[in-house]
């Protein structure tokens, strides 16, 4: 993971000195971030992982995207002579489009759908698992051009992979250059799961 994460850092180092683009209020872009998640079940660590989306908008008020978010986390349940630990990796792939109006030069209202693929292996205490499902999700952002530099959203995202789940957040991006934003979000699900993402936005 380590590594991972230094060879997406130096290929954003040599983007940033070589493109040209505005990373506010744009749809063709691509995010790198790393995300840590609080899990609200008994037993299970925080989760550390990679979160990637990349959005292409080949005609004006509508975009392709897709992104890919991988996390792994463990688990300890312990009863009086017996204890069950094991380690979760869970893969996540999703796919879809997106449409959306401008409300004013600075506010633009963003409706997205697509499909969900998702990949989880669980192994410990003589148990190893893979289980893979298919789901759909949609949902609406709010985008705001709150300074020059700052752009602020607010989002909804429905998703059903098995069982319906609801996911709130804020989005924070502020431009360092003229391709490239740093990039904060606070996320929170029906299940009260709360994940941290930090990380750069690279506009093309």
């Amino acid at each position: 993971m380590k590594k991972l994460l230094t060879s997406l850092f130096i290929a954003v180092l040599g983007y940033v000195g070589s493109a040209s683009a505005q990373p506010l209020m744009n749809y063709t872009y691509a995010d790198i971030a790393y995300q840590w998640t609080h899990l609200d079940q008994s037993g299970f660590d925080g989760a550390n992982g990679l979160d990637t989306k990349l959005s292409y908008s080949p005609i004006k008020h509508f975009a392709l995207e897709g992104g890919y978010n991988y996390s792994s986390t463990s688990a300890d349940f312990s009863s009086p002579g017996e204890t069950f630990k094991f380690n979760l990796d869970q893969n996540v792939f999703t796919y879809g489009g997106a449409g959306w109006y401008s409300l004013d030069e600075k506010l633009d209202i963003v409706a997205r759908v697509g499909g969900v693929h998702a990949r989880a292996h669980a192994s410990g205490s003589e148990y190893d698992d893979t289980s893979s499902d298919n789901g759909v999700y949609t949902g609406l952002t709010l985008r705001y051009l709150a300074l020059e530099q700052l752009e602020t959203d607010a989002f909804i995202q429905y998703d059903h992979i098995n069982s319906d789940s609801w996911t709130y957040g804020v989005t924070g991006l502020y431009a360092l250059c003229t391709n490239a934003a740093l990039k904060g979000e606070v996320a929170m699900d029906d299940e009260s799961n709360v994940a941290l993402l930090g990380g750069v936005r690279l506009a093309m």
